[in-house]
This record gives C-alpha cells, structure tokens and sequence, in this order.
C-alpha cells in the first residue's frame, strides 16, 4: 500500500487530490486474492471504489445502504468497531 506521509502539492500525480488529506492508495484483484477484510482503526475516513471510481456496494443496516465507505461515514461511524 503507497501512503503519501506529506500533504500534497498541486503537481502531485493523484485523481482528484486535496492537499489537507493524507492518501493511501492500494489496488486488490478480488479475482486472483479472494475475499479481502479489511481492519479500519477508530476516526479513520475513508472509501473503497473500483478501478473506474465507483464505489463498492456495501451493506444495508436499518435500512441505510452504504456504498465503500468505511470509518466515520461508514456503518461504525468511526467508532473502529466490527458491523
């Protein structure tokens, strides 16, 4: 997984960047790797998307259906909890 330890500046090669985020970026062919669990720390903000940014189905829970997100906008809300 590439992480970018420094904000980013506007000639970073990066999709869409903002400069007050810290990014990591990773790709995973569920094809070859199977089934992939992913272990989020509590206040992590982040989105899971396919290879042309749309983002993944995720689960419904009371009725709210979430698509990649994971962390604060994510089922748990940030709390780093197992849904």
């Amino acid at each position: 997984m590439a992480v970018y330890e420094k904000r980013l500046k506007p000639n970073t090669v990066i999709t869409t960047p903002n400069s007050d985020v810290i990014y990591g970026l990773t790709f995973a062919d569920l094809a070859v790797s199977g089934p992939l669990i992913i272990d989020a720390p509590p206040k992590l903000q982040a989105l899971m998307d396919d290879f042309w940014h749309r983002p993944l189905t995720g689960p419904e829970i009371d009725g709210r259906r979430y698509l990649g997100d994971v962390g604060i906008p994510g089922p748990d809300h940030g709390k780093g909890e197992p849904t």
